[in-house]
């Protein structure tokens, strides 16, 4: 039977956390991060405590059964599944690229090493074309976030996209607020394996391979401009952004890093906006309260 204890990671710990964080302060084990930490350590001992179990900070049978994290047809102690509810209100069933089977996710190339990092370990399926069309937000559909380059080439489906790109959604729909509501026009969104950049070099490492990368070519009537790459980066950011060929600042959007117009080639013909390089067990965290459970 499976236990959690200090030192694991993954959905499982994600579940355990949300179970244990809706019962309040005594039993709240920090930041839901899928790492099981020492704050994790005294939420389960809080618990365990207030159930009469041994209170010894592990996750075991018991303990997950008295949480409800227990499959009601078999009687094992196995986890529900793990979903993510994009802002419009639509659920993505999540898969575990470090753990799965799918062979067709598998040529995603889920948890892989490239340059300098790995590619992203949580993904969700589409399975036809017309389902790129699903809403993601407001004033966004999930189709605006796929590379126009794949999409124009021909995608085969399934289609598996990194979860991250529902909590990019979500911070565009924030920053779209900040821009007065004006419309977004969006480019190069999610780069899979499959792009054309990457079938000459697999490991290049880009935030687009992540789903936390976007590019913005209008903002209204704004077209492609330095004053659109100013425009972009003063909502995005909360002050000036570090100059650097990666030009990087503080946002409360969730926002690390934009382009230089020497890395755009020294024309500006597009804001670039990104979340980082998101992968394994930040993936999780990054998610933040998007992370649902069946």
């Amino acid at each position: 039977m499976q236990k959690l204890q200090l030192g694991a990671s993954g959905s499982a710990v994600v579940q355990l956390q949300q179970q244990l964080k809706k019962l309040g302060a005594a039993c709240d084990p920090g930041p839901v991060d899928g790492i099981f930490g020492q704050t994790t350590v005294l939420a389960v001992k809080a618990f365990q405590n207030s159930k009469g179990l041994v209170a010894d900070g592990v996750a075991g049978p018991q303990t997950l059964a008295a949480l409800g994290l227990l499959s009601e047809d078999t009687g094992q102690t196995t986890f529900k599944e793990l979903k993510l509810k994009a802002p419009s209100g639509i659920i993505f069933d999540l898969v575990d690229g470090a753990s799965s089977k799918n062979a067709r996710l598998q040529q995603f190339r889920p948890t892989q090493s490239i340059r300098d990092g790995n590619l992203p370990r949580f993904y969700f399926a589409i399975q036809k074309f017309s389902d790129l069309n699903t809403p993601v937000t407001e004033h966004f559909r999930l189709i605006e976030f796929i590379s126009d380059d794949e999409i124009s080439s021909g995608l085969i489906f399934p289609y598996f996209v990194p979860a991250a790109i529902i909590r990019l959604a979500q911070a565009l729909e924030e920053l779209r607020t900040k821009l007065g509501n004006e419309s977004l026009k969006l480019s190069s969104g999610f780069r899979s394996p499959f792009h054309s950049m990457y079938q000459r070099d697999p490991d290049k490492k880009s935030a687009h391979r992540f789903g936390t990368a976007t590019d913005i070519v209008r903002v209204g009537t704004l077209g492609a401009s330095m004053e659109l790459l100013e425009r972009v980066n003063k909502a995005a950011f909360d002050g000036a952004v570090t100059p650097s060929n990666r030009p990087s600042g503080k946002s409360s959007l969730g926002f690390e890093f934009t382009e230089s117009i020497q890395e755009m080639g020294g024309i500006p013909d597009h804001a670039h906006l990104d979340m980082g390089y998101v992968s394994g067990e930040m993936e999780l965290k990054h998610l933040g309260d998007l992370l649902v459970t069946s």
